[in-house]
C-alpha cells in the first residue's frame, strides 16, 4: 500500500506535509516532513522541519500540536515535495549546445 501525503496545520500556525506511517492513538510517524520557509533568492521552499534532525529516519508529531489534518493536498505542492524527498536526481531543463 502506498504511503500517502498529508498537510497538517499545528497549533503554532505552522503548515507541514509530510508521508505519515502510522496514526497512533497519541501521535503520527511521519516520513520525511517539510515546512515552507521563505528563502531570500529563491522564494518560498520546502525544508525539513527539523534541520538538525536525520530526515532519513521516521519523527513522531504528537497529535495535540495539530489543530486539523488532511490528505486533499494541492497537486503543485504535493508535486514540490515530492521532488524535494526523492533520491532520485533529476537532470535541469536546459537547452544543451552542441
Amino acid at each position: 500500500m502506498e504511503t500517502q501525503i498529508y498537510i497538517f496545520k499545528l497549533i503554532s500556525g505552522e503548515e507541514l506535509i509530510s508521508k505519515v506511517k502510522s496514526f497512533g492513538t497519541n501521535e503520527f510517524e511521519l516520513d520525511n516532513p517539510r515546512v515552507l520557509a521563505i528563502h531570500p533568492k529563491e522564494g518560498l521552499r520546502l525544508v525539513p522541519l527539523m534541520m538538525m534532525a536525520d530526515d532519513t529516519q521516521q519523527m513522531s508529531l504528537m497529535r495535540t500540536a495539530v489543530t486539523t489534518f488532511s490528505n486533499s493536498v494541492q497537486e503543485q505542492i504535493k508535486e514540490a515535495y515530492c521532488e524535494e524527498t526523492s533520491t532520485i536526481i533529476t537532470p535541469s531543463k536546459r537547452i544543451i549546445h552542441g
